[in-house]
């Protein structure tokens, strides 16, 4: 049986009669009406059914109401129809039994169906672990099979990178036992996957003291060769020898990518403000006396003559040159001391005949003052005095090598 052809159907098409006299070799009919009749092409027509003259006719085209139809469909004989014959589309035998075709093919779990072209074929069930080949040579162009260790790994022709291009059968599941250890690198994989896996202009932190392939040292060296790496970091690779690196800030310190900064000494500008207090003390002194015991400057003792030419009597009286005070005169003269009169009465005696005869002898008592010295008490406030020897300080480190990656 030829290989099946999907048939055009609709659900209720019209049914017609011939407008013509078909002999039986006509290629064409043509009809009063193809109301509800599909467009899609082909599918069968019954003509006269019923009768003895009953043909299946394949419909292939149709131009206004003339169907192009090939003849003796369905295991029926060409006949001549006349005018007014009945026609309408039909299902026939043929169609179910391509349908039936398709579903005996396959007999047994697993199985699948193919064609050579010109029929249908079945292809059975493949053994485990065995993947679906396009094999040109086999009936239906495909096949059940393994895939040697040798394909896929670094000793064949067939490189892992292929993959990615579809290559290979996308069928195929790379498990670590079909792989040989260390064959598979980053260059063996499509450049967009390197790129995506490990961008380039990525920093690592890395032990070695050179750069492992597909690596440059961060110390400056020349980016030459390297377009992708130049456009990002220009002629040189950044330079991080006794630096560590932060993360780039919106504005300020820190917002020029690759930039640098920070200082490896800690100076005032950046520290945090802050002050040194020292409490104040006292230098205390206890106060002290000078002592000076009082002394006298003594005058020679000396009399005065007190004479009153007011009275009658003359009254002379004699102060003895003795130790005396001078404003107890009078006491002498009450007492009639040396032959002094009581009378007249002292008070009667004047000062002026008193004073005329004055001579006074000053006693000079003389006291040293006493010194009491006290010393001040100094408050005095100690001077912060600078310390450190300002070299450079890092937090507990251990120094690596960073690479950045190159294309």
């Amino acid at each position: 049986m030829a290989l099946p052809v999907r048939k055009g159907y609709k659900g209720a098409p019209a049914q017609a009669v011939l407008t013509n006299s078909p002999t039986s070799g006509d290629t064409s009919f043509v009809v009063d009406t193809v109301s509800g009749w599909s467009t899609t092409f082909p599918y069968y027509c019954v003509v006269e059914p019923g009768t003895s003259k009953e043909e299946k006719v394949k419909v292939t085209a149709i131009s206004t109401l003339t169907l192009t139809v090939v003849r003796a469909q369905d295991d029926t004989t060409a006949s001549g129809h006349n005018a007014g014959a009945a026609i309408y589309p039909v299902f026939t035998a043929d169609e179910a039994d391509e349908a039936n075709e398709i579903a005996s093919v396959m007999t047994t779990k697993g199985d699948l169906i193919g064609t050579d072209g010109s029929s249908i074929n079945r292809l059975g069930v493949g053994t485990n672990t065995h993947v679906l080949q396009a094999d040109s040579t086999a009936t239906n162009g495909f096949k059940w099979g393994t895939i040697a260790n040798a394909n896929i790994d670094a000793s064949a022709a067939i490189a892992l990178s292929k993959l990615a291009t579809g290559a290979l059968p996308t069928a195929i599941t790379v498990a670590s036992a079909n792989l040989v250890d260390g064959t598979i690198v980053l260059a063996d994989l499509a450049a967009s996957l390197q790129a995506f896996l490990c961008p380039v202009g990525t920093i690592n932190a890395y032990a070695g003291a050179t750069a492992p392939t597909g690596w440059l040292l961060c110390n400056g060296t020349s980016t030459t060769g390297y377009a992708a790496l130049a456009a990002l970091v220009g002629a040189t690779t950044p330079d991080m020898r006794g630096l560590f690196s932060i993360g780039k800030t919106a504005s300020s310190t820190g917002s020029t990518l690759l930039g640098t900064g920070g200082s490896t000494t800690i100076t005032s500008s950046n520290m945090p403000s802050h002050t040194h207090t020292q409490d104040s003390h006292n230098h205390t002194q206890n106060s002290h006396n000078h002592t000076q015991d009082s002394h006298n400057h003594t005058q020679d003792a000396h009399g005065h003559t007190i004479t009153d030419h007011t009275h009658t009597n003359q009254v002379t009286t004699v102060i003895p040159a003795a130790s005396h005070a001078h404003n107890n005169v009078t006491d002498y003269v009450a007492a009639g001391i040396n032959g002094a009169p009581t009378s007249p009465t002292v008070s009667s005696i004047s000062t002026t005949s008193l004073s005329a005869n004055n001579n006074t002898a000053t006693n000079q008592a003389t006291t040293a003052t006493n010194q009491v010295a006290t010393a001040t008490n100094i408050a005095t406030t100690a001077t912060n005095q600078n310390t450190g020897g300002g070299t450079a300080y890092f937090q507990p480190f251990i120094a690596v090598n960073y690479i950045i990656k190159h294309d």
